[in-house]
């Protein structure tokens, strides 16, 4: 962008196909960008965070007002492929305590969703003491 004179720059920058800025003064022109809130949040939820003695509980990941998301899970921050889930991942079975998180995606390519906050699921001790 080094050819043309002053006059002839122009920059314009358009939202959802609206124009949302204007500019034409000079070639040298800096615009600061900050995150918008538009990005959707995944939503994580359990109906108890401890998982009995050879039992199990179940998670839910969703993406509130919209369809078509499938789901990816996360276990001590890492990608995790769990067995016992449904065809979009939204359900899933946890035997294992650990740190559990997961995200939206869709589309090609791929757009994620910010990722859930994390649930910490806890097992009971398959021994207690008892005086």
């Amino acid at each position: 962008m080094n050819e043309g004179k002053d006059t002839d720059w122009e920059y314009k920058i358009n939202k959802d196909g609206q124009d949302f800025f204007s500019y034409r003064i000079n070639k040298d022109f800096k615009l600061k960008m900050r995150s918008t809130a538009d990005k959707p949040r995944a939503t994580l939820t359990a109906g108890t965070t401890i998982i009995p003695v050879g039992g199990s509980v179940t998670l839910t990941c969703s993406v509130q007002s919209s369809d078509g998301w499938k789901y990816e899970w996360f276990r001590n921050l890492m990608t995790y492929e769990f067995p016992n889930r449904d065809q979009q991942n939204r359900d899933i079975r946890v035997y294992h305590g650990g740190i559990y998180s997961c995200r939206g995606t869709r589309g090609n390519p791929i757009y994620y969703t910010d990722i859930s906050d994390d649930v910490i699921m806890k097992e009971t001790p398959k021994f207690s003491n008892l005086v």
